[in-house]
C-alpha cells in the first residue's frame, strides 16, 4: 500500500458534522491517482453525526479527535479558532508536503500529483516555493475556477499543497487572532514575508461546495470585519498599501473535468437546494457587500479577467482604459497632447482595450506605438478611476524601463519628457492626478 509508508505527501481535512461530504472528499482522494506515499489525517472536531464512527473504521485515515463544540461539566466548550484547530493536524504530519482541503470539497483527479510534480520541479530549479495553490469554484453557482489574492496582490492558498518545512519555518497557523477568516491569508503572507513564494498550479482543481453548513458560514461571518481590520493592521506598510488599497482579488481558468468529479455533489439534497438559493441570490446566508476592489497585474493580464470585468461593468472593450507611468531615476515620462488645439495637456503613453487582448497586452502595444519603448515591465498597479466618458474605467500601472522615448506619433503628441516625479508641469491631463502620483510614487 502507498499511504503510511514513509509518506511523502499528508493530506489533512478538517471536519466537523458533515459526514456525507467528508465520505465524498475521502473518496476523491484515494481515487486521485497519487503514486508516491502519501498519508491521510482528519482533524474532527467532536462531530456527533456519526462521523466518528465512521473514521475509526477507516484504517488508511489517521484520525484526530479535538472537541470544538458541545458542553463538558455543565459548560460549553469555548469555540478554539481555525489555527489552532488546524495546527494540531499540520504538526502531525510526517511528509514533506502537506496538502489541506476542507471536507466539503472534492479533489478532481490527479490534481494532488500535479501540484506535487510542479513543486518539485520548481524547486529543482532553484526556485523557493513554500506554497502551491489549486484552482477552485464554488458549487453550485460558480462556472470559472479561480486562485485568489490577497492583500499586496499577493497569491494566498484556500486549498493546496505547502512545503512542511515552510510552514515550520512560521512556526505554523496563527493561534490568537483569527477564529476563521483571514487565518489562510495570514499564513501565505506569512510564507511571503519569510522568502519563500506561492505560485499556482494550472493542472490541479478542486471542487468545493458552498452551501454544506450555512449556519456555521454565518456564525463565522458574525465578526469578519473586526478580524479584517485586525489583518489589514498587521500587514499594513508591509504588503498592504493603504494609500492604493491593494486588496485582494481572483485569477480566473476555465476547465473542463473529463471525469465530471462535481457529480457526486449532486446526490445530496443540500445541493439541488443550494441551487435555489443561488437563484435567488440568498449565496452568502448574511449581508454582504464588496466594494470595487483594485485589480492586480495578473487579473490585467488574464482574459477570462478582462472578460469578467466587460459583464461587471457592462461595458465594452473601449471603455476600459490602461495607462502606464514609467518611471526611471525617480523621474516620470510623460508626452504632451493636444486633445483640443491651442490647449496641450501632459498625459501619459496608453490607450483604450482592444477584443481579445488583455489591458496588459493593450499596454504594451499602445506605449511600444506611441513610444517606442518595448522593454516596459509592469510593477503593480496603483490606481483607477472613472474616465471623462461614462462608462470609462481608467487603470493605472507603475512601470520600468531601461529605454527612452522617441517621437513615434508626431500627429498625436508633440514631445515626449521625463519629469521629476516632485516637479511634475501644471498642464496635467486631469490635475487631481500630480497629488495622487506624488503620494504614491515618492
Amino acid at each position: 500500500m502507498l499511504y503510511m509508508e514513509n509518506p511523502i505527501i499528508s493530506i489533512v481535512l478538517g471536519s466537523y458534522n458533515r459526514k456525507t461530504f467528508l465520505k465524498k472528499a475521502i473518496k476523491t482522494i484515494r481515487e486521485n491517482g497519487i503514486t508516491v506515499p502519501y498519508e491521510i489525517i482528519v482533524i474532527d472536531g467532536g462531530s456527533t453525526d456519526g462521523s466518528i464512527k465512521y473514521l475509526t473504521k477507516q484504517k488508511d485515515i489517521i484520525t484526530i479527535i479535538q472537541h470544538n463544540n458541545g458542553f463538558w461539566g455543565n459548560k460549553k466548550i469555548k469555540k478554539k479558532p481555525w489555527g489552532y484547530y488546524m495546527n494540531i493536524a499540520f504538526r502531525s504530519t510526517h511528509g514533506k508536503y502537506v496538502v489541506m482541503i476542507s471536507d466539503d470539497c472534492l479533489i478532481v483527479p490527479n490534481a494532488i500529483m500535479n501540484g506535487y510534480t510542479l513543486f518539485e520541479t520548481e524547486r529543482a530549479n532553484g526556485n523557493n516555493v513554500g506554497r502551491v495553490a489549486f484552482y477552485w469554484r464554488n458549487l453550485p453557482y460558480e462556472k470559472m475556477y479561480y486562485v485568489r489574492q490577497t492583500l499586496g496582490h499577493k497569491l494566498s492558498i484556500n486549498h493546496g499543497i505547502y512545503l512542511k518545512e515552510a510552514l515550520k519555518a512560521v512556526d505554523y497557523c496563527d493561534e490568537k487572532n483569527y477564529p476563521f477568516y483571514y487565518g489562510d491569508g495570514d499564513l501565505s503572507l506569512r510564507i511571503w514575508n519569510k522568502g519563500y513564494i506561492i505560485i499556482d498550479s494550472k493542472t490541479s482543481f478542486i471542487e468545493h461546495f458552498h452551501f454544506a453548513n450555512m449556519s456555521i458560514r454565518k456564525q463565522n461571518s458574525e465578526q469578519k470585519e473586526i478580524h479584517k481590520e485586525k489583518y489589514i493592521n498587521t500587514w499594513k506598510n508591509i504588503f498592504y498599501d493603504p494609500e492604493i488599497d491593494n486588496q485582494s482579488g481572483k485569477i480566473f481558468l476555465n476547465y473542463n473535468d473529463p471525469n465530471k468529479t462535481a457529480k457526486y455533489f449532486k446526490y445530496t439534497p443540500k445541493y439541488y437546494f443550494g441551487i435555489l438559493q443561488s437563484k435567488f441570490n440568498l449565496i452568502y446566508g448574511y449581508e454582504y457587500n464588496r466594494p470595487e476592489r483594485l485589480p492586480s497585474i495578473e487579473m490585467l493580464d488574464n482574459k477570462l479577467n478582462i472578460e469578467y470585468m466587460y459583464s461587471k461593468f457592462d461595458s465594452d472593450p473601449e471603455q476600459l482604459c490602461i495607462f502606464a507611468l514609467i518611471v526611471k531615476d525617480n523621474h516620470i515620462l510623460m508626452g504632451l497632447r493636444e486633445y483640443i488645439k491651442g490647449k496641450p495637456v501632459w498625459t501619459y503613453p496608453g490607450g483604450r482595450g482592444e477584443i481579445d487582448e488583455t489591458l496588459i497586452a493593450t499596454l504594451k502595444r499602445e506605449v511600444s506605438e506611441e513610444t517606442g519603448i518595448n522593454d516596459i515591465c509592469p510593477i503593480r498597479v496603483i490606481g483607477q478611476k472613472n474616465g471623462v466618458k461614462s462608462g470609462d474605467k481608467v487603470y493605472f500601472i507603475e512601470c520600468s524601463t531601461n529605454q527612452n522615448p522617441i517621437l513615434m506619433e508626431p500627429e498625436k503628441f508633440l514631445e515626449w519628457k521625463w519629469f521629476s516625479i516632485s516637479e511634475m508641469p501644471i498642464n496635467l491631463i486631469d490635475s487631481k492626478d500630480r497629488v495622487f502620483i506624488q503620494r504614491v510614487l515618492v
